[in-house]
């Protein structure tokens, strides 16, 4: 194992990004963890792969965040946080969930194609253009709708969760730092 390591960091050394995120896919097959999950989402960020990027950025923060026993804990966190707030904010799209009272169980959304799970206030990166955002819970469509979002983006999309049977409220595009 240590010696794909080695040919994953000389491959990205050498600009060798497909190769270099291909043998650390393979390795984290076997043992994922912040670092590995960091490296993995630069290489990604650097072959253009925004989305993906930006999801492994923030599973890498949400690992580190839950696991404080963990000893290599700030280059990670610094590199994740720093795609997270790039593939969000200059060049990706984003879906947050906000809420009036606390997430009915269950509650996932489906965008870009991608199942999610529903965590309060935390940005889902989702590429730009013609998305198709729906909220579930338990199964069962609680609403739906389609946007088109500009890089940088942000779609938030309020649940209330206090009721009986959930209900989506207002849905709003907080716009991207450039004027259209």
């Amino acid at each position: 194992m240590e010696t794909l390591a080695q040919e994953m960091r000389l491959a990205s050394n050498l600009g060798d990004h497909c190769r270099a995120l291909r043998l650390a896919e393979r390795i984290g097959r076997t043992r994922m963890g912040p670092p590995l999950r960091a490296f993995i989402a630069r290489e990604q960020q650097l072959l253009g792969l925004l989305v993906e990027a930006g999801r492994n950025a923030a599973l890498c923060v949400q690992e580190l965040e839950a696991d404080a026993a963990l000893r290599v804990r700030a280059e990670p966190r610094e590199t994740c946080q720093r795609i997270v707030r790039e593939t969000r904010n200059d060049r990706g799209a984003s879906v947050v969930v906000r809420g009036t009272a606390a997430l009915p169980r269950g509650l996932r959304v489906f965008a870009a194609g991608v199942w999610r799970d529903a965590s309060l206030n935390e940005a889902s990166p989702t590429p730009p253009g013609a998305v198709s955002v729906a909220a579930f819970v338990q199964g069962a469509l609680c609403c739906r709708r389609d946007v088109n979002l500009a890089p940088g983006d942000q779609l938030e999309l309020e649940v209330d969760g206090s009721g009986g049977r959930p209900a989506c409220g207002r849905w709003r595009i907080v716009l991207s730092n450039d004027a259209r």
